[in-house]
């Protein structure tokens, strides 16, 4: 699409349009009986997408098959993508790597703010401060009084963006990323 929009085949909405959109989408699926639990997702209760949830939450996986790419302990690697070239390293012997990345603990603060605080649930504040993010900075404090996040103690603590806000998810991660 963007290619679409820069070549002027597409017209770029709005953001207030796209705003308008998401508000209808997520009416209409609230109405047909699905909650939404990440920013881009919706599912019936306890029928979330368990793949998907562990990528939002910083869990480790390791993916199988050509293209499968896997996360342990702050690496990220990717397997080569074309079926033969992997079905060949494998009769050899060899691992299908195609390459890895070590994240750095920089790296893993960004990525699990980005993707968890999109999140219904956001991300425990104990992740946060292990990655060495001060949980109680002045920009922390004016997101809370704006209402912009919700920092929970009990029964485990947790910082997440409000249902109400959930369409500012991306922006609040910035100005949490950039204070």
């Amino acid at each position: 699409m963007a290619r679409q929009v820069a070549s002027g085949e597409l017209i770029a909405q709005s953001e207030d349009d796209l705003a308008e959109f998401y508000t209808l989408a997520d009416s209409r699926f609230v109405a047909a009986g699905l909650d939404w639990y990440e920013v881009s997702n919706w599912a019936k209760p306890g029928s979330e997408a368990k793949h998907n949830l562990g990528y939002w939450r910083g869990d480790n996986w390791w993916g199988v098959g050509p293209g499968a790419h896997s996360h342990i302990g702050g690496v990220r690697w990717w397997n080569v993508k074309h079926p033969g070239t992997y079905a060949n390293k494998l009769r050899r012997g060899e691992a299908p790597l195609a390459d890895l990345e070590e994240l750095t603990p920089e790296n893993q603060l960004v990525e699990l703010l980005m993707l968890g605080m999109r999140t219904r649930e956001g991300v425990r504040v104990a992740d946060l401060t292990e990655l060495g993010f001060d949980i109680t900075s002045r920009e922390i404090q004016t997101l809370e009084s704006e209402g912009l996040v919700t920092i929970s103690e009990i029964p485990e603590g947790r910082i997440w963006v409000p249902e109400s806000r959930r369409l500012l998810a991306d922006w609040v991660v910035r100005r949490m990323i950039n204070g």
